[in-house]
């Protein structure tokens, strides 16, 4: 494996942008979650931004844009903002922001769907296979209440998302301002994740899809309870390494501000032994779990409970689709 220096390890301070290429300016945003920030981006568009991934909805993040605005943006418009998926923590200031600039929303169908869908209360149905699922994994009464409180407060960290969105599609090229991006879907992080790519400037934004330092989260929830999302992920991880051209291949590329390069290389070497090492290890965290008088749904903080048991659960699913697990 190549060794990497990644020449932005240390990120932009709070309230700056780094250039990390003529016109694409780089933030962090803050989460009050175990990881502390989202990574957002500011294309040049002509006399305005597109922006790229937006932070979650919360008083600190409208502070913090609002600081962007005046600082380092100019006080120049919003174009557009496109959101590479789902998750609060990258489409939770989308709606603010539209609304502010009275510009669009561009964002695959099935994650603004989703995004939608996570807004709303959920009907007796829903609560019905959300009761099953985790009572099946060993969950007592009150720790699915718990769990369910956990799901039901991420309405609160999406700002309402507009009626109306312009669909982006794998394969799309998109101008802005002088540069054109290739959409690249993948998908086992979320259903349809975009990520961004321009071979001329030498970046990738690939929001959750690759990460530097650890897998991407990969869970089985309620809604998909036989669902192998981790082969969904994998797939995706093939498509990225045969799709990022080669001339990027042996230079550091800011992925979500990291080096990912490493993590779309490993898909022909480690990842094939992450497959068989995955389950033992999140499969072990529950056994260890159940085996300290620490409960099930007091495993993490921030609301991380319901992702720990999906990530886990989906071990267990790769495992039973792979042969190596039979459930009883």
């Amino acid at each position: 494996m190549v060794a990497y220096e990644n020449p932005w390890a240390a990120g932009p301070p709070p309230g700056e942008m780094t250039a990390v290429a003529p016109g694409v300016l780089w933030a962090r945003l803050p989460l009050r979650l175990a990881i502390d920030h989202v990574n957002v981006w500011a294309l040049r568009d002509g006399d305005g931004w597109t922006i790229v991934d937006t932070g979650m909805h919360a008083p600190a993040t409208e502070e913090a844009w609002e600081g962007l605005f005046a600082g380092p943006l100019e006080g120049r418009p919003v174009i557009r903002v496109i959101v590479t998926h789902l998750h609060p923590d990258h489409v939770g200031m989308a709606g603010w922001l539209t609304k502010r600039f009275e510009c669009e929303l561009w964002m695959t169908e099935l994650e603004y769907l989703a995004a939608r869908d996570a807004t709303v209360r959920r009907d007796e149905v829903f609560e019905s296979s959300f009761r099953e699922f985790f009572r099946a994994a060993g969950f007592t009464q009150d720790e699915v209440a718990q769990l369910r409180n956990s799901f039901a407060s991420f309405g609160r960290y999406y700002h309402p998302l507009p009626e109306d969105y312009r669909r982006i599609c794998d394969g799309e090229q998109i101008t802005i301002g002088e540069h054109e991006w290739s959409v690249i879907i993948g998908s086992g992080h979320s259903p349809e994740h975009a990520c961004l790519l321009n071979p001329a400037l030498g970046l990738l934004i690939s929001g959750d899809q690759v990460l530097q330092r650890i897998s991407s989260n990969v869970s089985v929830f309620p809604t998909e309870p036989d669902g192998d999302p981790l082969n969904d992920w994998l797939n995706s991880l093939r498509k990225l390494k045969r799709e990022v051209p080669e001339a990027l291949k042996p230079r550091t590329i800011p992925v979500n501000g990291v080096q990912g390069q490493k993590t779309i290389e490993a898909v022909g070497t480690d990842a094939k032994r992450m497959l068989g090492r995955t389950p033992v290890m999140m499969t072990g965290a529950i056994f260890r779990a159940a085996g300290s008088n620490i409960s099930p749904a007091g495993w993490c903080t921030c609301n991380c409970a319901p992702w720990a048991w999906a990530s886990a659960n989906m071990s267990c699913k790769r495992c039973q689709w792979r042969g190596l697990m039979m459930l009883v």
